[in-house]
This record gives structure tokens, C-alpha cells and sequence, in this order.
């Protein structure tokens, strides 16, 4: 996958599923699931129970995509740990190490989800060009293995 929809922050310092994050300190930055996948589901844990405790100048991140020329991983881009618009992870964007930053911190987040306000999914660019819809009911290996070569999997496309 090359590119997924984002829902934009809101900059309002208010706590909105999707389109804000959460900041959470001591939280490790192994991001390859094939690698440790009890380090991602603990750190999955960890930002939603921030992400639920989070207020604007206190590990609240609102301000993802609004600097999109960036380049950061916020800002454009997006990780493949959460399946889009996830029902169960329903923050925007969760940054490690960054719990006293201010709103305006989603630039490095760790892990940026794919969101989108179409029901149940979000539009992703393939890298051949083409566009899906991938539904949030996504089982989460499937998305996991959709969004790398290194497990060397062999995915369906009946299974998205």
C-alpha cells in the first residue's frame, strides 16, 4: 500500500475519535509486528487508555495532516498496525516518548492510523495504482500482512 485517506485534526484541543492522538511516554518503539507482537498490542493498549485520559496540554495530539508538505509521519503518512477506522483503537495517531507535548504534536507520531469518515473502511492507493476500500473489519494479521513484504505472505483479495 502507498497511501491511505487521513482524517484531518481537528486543532481544537478537544478529544474527537480519529481525527486526534494521543502522546504517551515509555512506551517502545518496535514497530515491526512480525518481530514482537506482545510489545504492539501492549503499546496499542497503552495509547488508548491515553488517548481516553488525554486533554489539550496534557498528551492531546490534534493537529495531524495540517502540515501535510512535511513529509512526517503524521502529517502524510500512515502504518499498518491498526486497521482502518478501527472500532477499537479510535485515536488518530499515538506519539512515543512526547507525553508533555502540546496539541500541535502529531508530527512523529509512532502510529498513524488509516481513518476515514466513509462507514465501516477507508480508500487505499495499492502499489500498482490501484484503489480499495478496506473494511474496518479487517482481521489484523490480514492488514498487518498487506502492509509489508517481510512476512512474506500470500494475501487474498478476498480477504480485504
Amino acid at each position: 500500500m502507498a497511501f491511505s485517506e487521513g482524517l484531518v485534526g481537528s486543532n481544537e484541543g478537544i478529544r474527537k475519535p480519529y481525527v486526534t492522538g494521543a502522546n504517551k511516554d515509555g512506551l517502545a518503539a518496535q514497530q515491526d509486528v512480525t518481530q514482537n507482537t506482545a510489545t504492539i498490542m501492549s503499546n496499542l493498549q497503552a495509547c488508548n487508555t491515553r488517548f481516553a485520559n488525554a486533554t489539550a496540554g496534557s498528551g492531546l495530539s490534534d493537529n495531524r495532516g495540517k502540515y501535510w508538505a512535511w513529509g512526517s509521519e503524521s502529517m502524510s503518512l500512515f502504518s499498518t498496525i491498526v486497521p482502518p477506522t478501527s472500532t477499537q483503537y479510535k485515536w488518530g495517531q499515538c506519539r512515543f516518548g512526547c507525553e508533555g507535548c502540546g496539541a500541535g504534536s502529531s508530527d512523529h507520531a509512532n502510529i498513524t492510523n488509516a481513518t476515514s469518515n466513509h462507514p465501516g473502511g477507508c480508500n487505499v492507493l495499492m502499489g500498482d495504482g490501484s484503489v480499495r476500500f478496506i473494511k474496518s473489519s479487517l482481521a489484523m494479521n490480514i492488514w498487518w500482512a498487506l502492509g509489508s513484504k517481510g512476512g512474506n505472505e500470500v494475501v487474498s483479495a478476498d480477504s480485504f
